[in-house]
């Protein structure tokens, strides 16, 4: 509530891109039992808090977004979706680089890996599926 309705658009718009990236369906409800809540937030960033199982696995997030930037917007809905942090390489929406406003090929294969593969794998495994998936679907460079 009190964004405009393009940035809810755009805040849609992520939602569903991250969720076929995952290989799921992301559904808009508005009930305190979603999984993923927004809620307005100071200023023009965003930032997404947590919550996990034992085993470390993503229960519930919440995004606190505040008005109305693109890249916050599209970084802090997808890192819902597991990828925290800001430590990836300047391919990446997830990256110090803030020229991209929206995700890549890169940010695609992050999240396809996430969820390709089982919580605990290995560093090697998760490395292979990153470069396998950036193969079938990415230039060299990561980008579409």
């Amino acid at each position: 509530p009190g964004h405009p309705e393009w940035f809810r658009a755009e805040l849609r718009a992520a939602f569903a891109w991250g969720a076929a990236a995952a290989g799921m369906a992301a559904t808009e409800v508005h009930a305190a039992s979603a999984d993923v809540t927004v809620v307005t937030g100071p200023g023009s960033g965003a930032h997404v808090t947590v919550s996990r199982n034992a085993t470390g696995s993503i229960i519930s997030a919440e995004i606190r977004m505040g008005c109305c930037r693109l890249r916050p917007a599209w970084e802090d809905v997808l890192q819902s979706f597991g990828p925290l942090g800001d430590r990836a390489d300047g391919r990446s929406l997830f990256s110090q680089d803030l020229n991209r406003e929206r995700p890549g090929c890169f940010d695609l294969a992050v999240i396809r890996t996430l969820y390709t593969l089982p919580a605990g794998s290995v560093r090697e495994a998760v490395e292979s599926e990153a470069r396998r998936v950036l193969d079938d679907v990415c230039d060299p460079q990561g980008d579409a």
